[in-house]
């Protein structure tokens, strides 16, 4: 054997052969000795790259998505809120004689409400419509907010005067939807502005 295979033979010798190291091979695309920030040995080009894609998939927004939010808003604003029927009374003569008329009990209570607000020394807070099997309307029950130390007799006799009068505009006036009872409800007193909640001028 010459010096030179005896070289040769030492060279093979000190290449450790694959899988000796102990850490191991990382692949073809493996850069021996760089490290990632999440620990991970590789490619650090294609791992910043992948990392730069993730944070712009996170970012972004698709504008249809705003469109849609948007249209679901419209839509659920615009929606009409169901309500049970009160039955109104229908002429006996003329063109608009026979069949039924049914008003909103969403309807009747706003228009209820609206009557009594101007009623000084008292706020409307709660206003229910009672109906029976044939959704005739049987009661009324208006709660309110009263200013102390105002009369409470006199201001539900007022606010029950215009309950009344609106019914009548709103229901007819024949016997079979009158109103059998009109309760006005005082559920709280206030020394402020029942309809504000502010202090009278002067206080």
């Amino acid at each position: 054997m010459t010096p030179t295979d005896d070289a040769d033979d030492a060279d093979d010798a000190a290449e450790p052969a694959d899988g000796a190291s102990g850490r191991g091979s990382a692949g073809p695309d493996a850069q021996v000795g760089q490290v990632d920030p999440d620990g991970q040995v590789g490619h650090v080009g294609d791992q910043a790259r992948l990392r730069a894609a993730t944070e712009q998939l996170a970012d972004h927004v698709d504008d249809r998505w705003v469109e849609v939010a948007d249209h679901v808003v419209a839509r659920a604003l615009s929606a009409t809120r169901r309500s049970p029927p009160v039955r109104a009374s229908q002429p006996t003569s003329g063109p608009g004689a026979g069949g039924d008329l049914f008003v909103s009990e969403q309807v009747l209570i706003a228009t209820i409400r609206h009557a009594v607000a101007p009623v000084p020394g008292a706020a409307p807070s709660r206003i229910i419509v009672h109906t029976d099997a044939d959704h005739v309307c049987t009661a009324v029950v208006i709660a309110v907010t009263v200013h102390y130390p105002d009369p409470i007799i006199p201001i539900a006799d007022q606010i029950r005067a215009q309950a009344q009068r609106v019914l009548g505009q709103i229901l007819g006036t024949a016997p079979s939807v009158q109103v059998a009872r009109m309760h006005v409800h005082v559920s709280d007193v206030t020394t402020s502005d029942p309809h504000t909640g502010r202090p009278p001028p002067g206080r």
